[in-house]
């Protein structure tokens, strides 16, 4: 085995004190996700009302989409913002100012290896990674560049995109006051992916190999896992390094297995080094409450010492489910939740109110 295989493994199984969590207050972290995709908060009337709805409904904590596909709902020097923002307005700022005297918890959440969506409709920016780094586009096995909807991610396994993410990320966490980094996207969109040569050469000179490696060859598969652990271990370490109050969490694929095998994003293994403060899976997909109670438990289990939040998607189902989802979560001693997502929870329905107003999101004995 290959130095760098066994240093990668050791700080796995060893649980660096490094990253041993501070786990967050002992009161239930409730939040909910809100993206950049449509509207929300990239007005400053958008802000207050999303901050009026998260105080008004109960909610700890906000999880900001700052960074989608290689933009910014931020002011950034490294990447263009968002065209749908508001002429000089700073969203993030906004957000954090207005939130934090409120009592609520901000956490910036970043697309990672998401890079950006062939579009008729879009203009590329000139300052876009993709227009700057053509060559850091993830290839799949048959040199393809674009997965499901034409979109296109950086390539894992190249030094320079884990130098640049990390970049993006620092940026924002030692420029705002954000109470947490949350970090989404870290895995390869599929197992057929990571084939830009210079990631094959890469790989065939640490194996002494050479040619290019088949989608399950089970080196390559190794090879392609580290690279995804390798940038969780820079991010979280530069983070806390930068700012040691910060919470830095992970987004996380709700199937385990898939999420090691297909994506390359070990989360459990990351669980018991500690690598983050907490861990949200999400749990979109479980159609019935027993198969939801199963996937809890799982991820609960997989925590090994890291707290686990319970990501529930309230944009499948009915008010009621959504309920017991919630009755589940508390029932089997979970520190929290994230709910997906501010416009599924605040869009207005025919009764005038919105789904959140069905949710028991505080606690009985909180009393807000």
């Amino acid at each position: 085995m290959k130095m760098v295989q066994l240093s990668l493994m050791l700080m796995i199984t060893s649980g660096l004190s490094l990253f041993r969590p501070a786990v967050l207050a002992s009161t239930e972290l409730r939040g909910f996700w809100t993206d950049s995709w449509g509207a929300g908060f990239k007005t400053p009337d958008e802000t207050v009302q999303l901050i009026d709805f998260a105080k008004n409904h109960g909610f700890t904590d906000i999880f900001v989409q700052v960074r989608k596909r290689g933009d910014a709902c931020y002011m950034s020097s490294i990447e263009p913002i968002d065209p749908k923002v508001a002429a000089d307005y700073d969203p993030l700022a906004d957000i954090i100012k207005k939130a934090h005297a409120r009592g609520i918890r901000v956490h910036a959440w970043i697309m990672l290896y998401d890079a950006w969506t062939e579009s008729k409709w879009v203009k590329l920016d000139p300052a876009h990674v993709y227009a700057k780094h053509p060559d850091w586009i993830t290839e799949d096995v048959n040199g393809g560049n674009t997965y499901a909807n034409g979109r296109m991610y950086l390539d894992p396994g190249l030094p320079e995109v884990r130098e640049y993410l990390r970049q993006v990320v620092i940026d924002i966490a030692t420029r705002y006051r954000v109470d947490g980094v949350h970090l989404d996207g870290l895995r390869y969109p599929d197992a057929s992916f990571g084939y830009d040569p210079k990631s094959v050469a890469l790989f065939n000179a640490e194996y002494g190999k050479d040619g290019l490696p088949s989608p399950n060859d089970s080196d390559w598969c190794n090879w392609r896992r580290q690279q995804v652990t390798q940038l969780a271990l820079d991010l979280t370490s530069a983070i806390h390094r930068a700012r040691p109050s910060i919470k830095v969490s992970l987004a996380a694929y709700w199937n385990q297995q898939e999420a090691r095998d297909r994506f390359f994003q070990d989360w459990p293994a990351w669980a018991k080094a500690g690598y983050f403060d907490f861990i949200v899976p999400m749990v979109f997909v479980p159609k019935s409450v027993p198969e939801f109670i199963k996937k809890v438990d799982d991820e609960l289990a997989a925590g090994g010492g890291t707290p686990i939040y319970i990501g529930q998607g309230t944009w499948r189902f009915p008010p009621e489910t959504t309920n017991r989802h919630l009755r589940v979560i508390r029932g089997k001693g979970a520190p929290g939740f994230v709910l997906f997502d501010y416009t599924a929870l605040s869009t207005p329905r025919p009764d005038g109110k919105c789904l959140a107003d069905y949710l028991p999101i505080s606690l009985p004995e909180s009393g807000k």
